[in-house]
């Protein structure tokens, strides 16, 4: 079944094209929006297959809106739904599935559901692909790649300042661990550490192994405050555990830096005071948490 959202700012345009999409039992109709405000928040977080658009709304019109869907998520498929013919050619340079004229007719919309089945299919297949590649083969983490490009995406892809925050995170004395007890021992605690961090996380942040012992997480929706709360319950969460296996018998600890997205910077500019706030961690004794403290 394909989950749609539909986007109009006319409700009786919503209206109309909800009772035609009522008929495909394969449709499922998940939301229905008459600005795009909202839209790009509902996509990070449900799992939504088309977006049946709108053009001419406003502050935010169709064409606007679907560039920046394909920035969130470019697997998604956009279908323009509209009462004049002349965008059309704008509309398929943004890789839309299809383009129907009001009022749309149940044949024509018949032929549009065929296309996105179609559509779907060929999705699902690259994102099976796609996720092999954001995968870390050690932990089974989201990857080094896979975060940049959600971070990144979720920069561009708001009209706002979007609210989120990160956390760094670095395991304490991880070449000791090696040199006393061996890579495989090594390579154990960074599992157990990845499973100890998911334990005390929300279904909504994304961890990732950042590399080597590092990790990030991605907090959306979280302030600086929220975010060093979940910092400080994952330190405790892991200075408490002893990680035991074979030989291996040790009392592992991370050191965490955090810091919130702010105004007009880049990932890069977050990374980097995430990363120095972690650095501070370390010089003050580590299993710590840091704050970045730069103001908005």
């Amino acid at each position: 079944m394909l989950k749609v959202i539909l986007v109009d700012d006319e409700k009786a345009g919503i209206y109309n094209l909800e009772q035609g999409l009522k008929e495909f039992e394969q449709i499922d109709i998940i939301g229905t929006y008459t600005n795009a405000s909202g839209v790009l928040e509902v996509l990070d977080k449900e799992c939504v297959d088309a977006v049946f658009l709108d053009i001419n709304m406003k502050p935010v019109n169709g064409l606007e809106l679907a560039q920046k869907i394909k920035e969130i998520k470019k697997q998604i498929s956009i279908v323009f739904v509209t009462a004049y013919d002349e965008y059309a050619v704008e509309a398929f340079e943004i890789d839309a599935v299809d383009y129907l004229l009001k009022p749309v007719h149940l044949s024509r919309l018949e032929k549009t559901v065929k296309k996105l089945i179609a559509n779907n299919y060929v999705n699902k297949s690259m994102l099976e692909l796609e996720k092999e590649a954001n995968i870390d083969f050690l932990t089974g983490l989201f990857n080094r790649r896979y975060i940049m490009n959600r971070i990144e995406n979720k920069i561009k892809g708001s009209i706002d300042t979007p609210l989120f925050s990160i956390i760094m995170g670095d395991v304490d004395y991880f070449k000791q661990i090696n040199d006393r007890y061996g890579h495989i021992c090594g390579d154990y605690v960074l599992k157990e550490m990845s499973l100890l961090i998911k334990h005390r996380l929300r279904k909504s942040d994304v961890l990732s192994r950042w590399g080597g012992e590092e990790f990030l997480v991605l907090l959306p929706e979280t302030d600086i405050q929220g975010a060093q709360k979940i910092a400080e319950d994952i330190r405790v969460e892991i200075s408490n555990n002893i990680v035991e296996h074979n030989t291996c018998n040790a009392h592992v600890t991370i050191t965490f830096g955090v810091a919130q997205f702010l105004p007009n910077e880049t990932f890069s500019d977050l990374l980097d005071r995430a990363d120095k706030a972690l650095y501070k961690g370390k010089k003050q004794g580590k299993n710590c948490v840091v704050v970045d403290n730069t103001e908005k």
